[in-house]
């Protein structure tokens, strides 16, 4: 006697097949997919710590949450000076030169994160006079990680043009999962 065949699971196992091999494929148009789902999923993840955050620290204390943090942020970006692009163009125009433009970016990211911590340090005071003199000062040591963000967008533009997107992409996914569990276990204590 024939065992009732479960349909539900025949229909599956391909739909997983496809997915497991659509995951390891080496394609460009793969690696554009699945670099956009992790994209899609970190903006997940930083909107349930944006809510985690305002729900917890609740208007005032998410406002000087977000002041500590988003200067740190945007010196770091401004301050990358399109390096990321000009590496990727660069590097995909001339590949043997590929250690000597990256080793050069890396001067220059150090270079312009150290300015633009410096910076941040002596005028983040007069951008946050009407925030507590603890804001300030936490605002001031997280300048410290201007430099070191803008290694890791050069970084990751050498990740790029080197095909490593499986690696990017865990990269970018780590910095955002790494601040949801930091939420939940300071949530749980």
């Amino acid at each position: 006697m024939q065992q009732p065949v479960n349909l539900k699971i025949v229909r599956i196992k391909p739909l997983f097949g496809f997915i497991k091999a659509f995951f390891s494929s080496k394609s460009h148009i793969s690696a554009s997919i699945r670099t956009m789902f992790f994209s899609v999923l970190i903006l997940v993840i930083n909107m349930l710590t944006g809510i985690l955050t305002a729900r917890f620290l609740g208007p005032s204390g998410r406002g000087e949450q977000a002041a500590m943090v988003l200067w740190s942020q945007f010196l770091a970006f401004s301050f990358t000076f399109g390096l990321p692009s000009a590496i990727i163009y660069n590097v995909k125009k001339n590949m043997k030169d590929s250690a000597k433009l990256y080793s050069t970016a890396v001067l220059m990211g150090l270079t312009a994160g150290m300015l633009a911590m410096s910076l941040g340090i002596l005028v983040l005071p007069y951008w946050l006079r009407t925030y507590s003199d603890s804001v300030v000062l936490f605002s001031q040591w997280s300048m410290v990680l201007v430099p070191l963000i803008v290694l890791s967008q050069i970084n990751n533009a050498m990740m790029q043009v080197r095909g490593e997107y499986k690696l990017f992409n865990r990269l970018r996914f780590l910095v955002p999962l790494s601040t949801l569990i930091g939420l939940g276990l300071l949530i749980l204590t």
